[in-house]
């Protein structure tokens, strides 16, 4: 029978669903799931304790929720904090902590992590709140935090900011108990709506959800004294104009590190939404494709191997899984299951 994948898949229902993905018959089927809460959007797991999931439950009143999962991805809740907000769309996991940043909310909270159930402290957790506004009245009447992305480098947070046009720069306050506090900030293109980011060699790229761009900015330590980051290059995430609705969404590096993969909404082409791929700088430029066939891509995750990408259509298309194959072809389907309205996947 060969070599099985297992998958789970956050979503825009109540329930964080486990896939098995076996390559050699190309079967892709649910397994199990398990009920954790409303929209249950972004999951990632803990560093050094890979069986602890964290979901984020995206509700007026805001939860992250742990999942606890056996060998066979098999799912039950273990734990339940508030998340301090309104609609965490995203949450970072690190050793010790989380931090879990509320979309509606306009704010982060820092929660610290323990060892036994519910593994979250949520009496002292700490909240980090934001302001600001950008021209989009629609979708920019506030702060909208919508990422918590830690520098793989160094000790550092990048908030992308959709509702103020910013991405925040965090540190630890070492006087405060390790308490994550705003030091700086990239204000970016009016109406572009920083929705997504990632760092590689010291370039920020920031994936502009409301412009359908991917922008590029040089990434300094923060310092009083040093350089300050600057930008280098804004790219469109389409090959054509984007359609009023389009939205950009998730940004991922290619296995071999040599590209970034980028995500895009609402096409109105026959064949779906398009993957965007770009080489990275110091050659940054837009150079391929991947037709998809889904409809809404809100999340997408290479296996841990890198031969494979999961990507799901959040308003239809259900989950299809493609061989990963670089340069050239890039990417070929080889499964899919129907799931209603995936967001966000987790190799296990």
């Amino acid at each position: 029978m060969g070599e099985t994948y297992t998958i789970l898949v956050g979503s825009y229902t109540r329930s964080v669903t486990t896939l098995k993905f076996t390559p050699a018959s190309s079967s892709l089927v649910v397994s199990s799931s398990v009920e954790v809460g409303h929209h249950p959007s972004w999951i990632d797991n803990h560093p050094t304790h890979p069986e602890l999931v964290f979901a984020t439950i995206e509700a007026s009143e805001g939860e992250v929720v742990v999942v606890k999962v056996d060998g066979e991805g098999k799912g039950s809740v273990v734990g339940r904090v508030s998340s301090g907000g309104e609609d965490p769309a995203h949450v970072w996991i690190g050793e010790n902590e989380i931090v879990v940043g509320n979309y509606s909310g306009s704010s982060i909270l820092q929660i610290p992590f323990i060892a036994g159930e519910p593994y979250l402290s949520a009496p002292s957790a700490q909240v980090v709140r934001f302001e600001g506004t950008g021209p989009r009245e629609d979708r920019q009447e506030r702060s909208h935090p919508h990422e918590v992305y830690h520098h793989p480098s160094r000790e550092e947070l990048l908030i992308p900011d959709l509702g103020a046009d910013k991405v925040h720069r965090l540190l630890r306050d070492e006087t405060k108990e390790g308490e994550w506090v705003v030091k700086g900030e990239i204000s970016v293109k009016a109406g572009s709506g920083p929705r997504h980011v990632f760092v590689k060699d010291d370039i920020l790229y920031i994936v502009g959800e409301l412009s359908s761009e991917l922008l590029s900015y040089s990434l300094p330590p923060i310092s009083s004294s040093g350089p300050a980051p600057e930008h280098l290059l804004t790219l469109p995430t389409t090959s054509t104009p984007p359609t009023p609705t389009a939205l950009a969404a998730e940004i991922l590096l290619s296995p071999s590190s040599t590209h970034l993969l980028v995500s895009n909404r609402n096409d109105t082409h026959p064949l779906g939404d398009p993957i965007a791929i770009f080489s990275t700088h110091p050659k940054f430029e837009r150079v391929g494709e991947v037709r998809t066939g889904l409809n809404h891509i809100r999340g997408m995750q290479f296996s841990g191997d890198g031969k494979y990408l999961i990507v799901g259509g959040a308003n239809g298309g259900g989950v299809k899984i493609f061989e990963w194959s670089g340069e050239g072809e890039w990417a070929k389907e080889v499964a899919s299951v129907e799931l209603e309205a995936p967001t966000d996947f987790l190799w296990l």
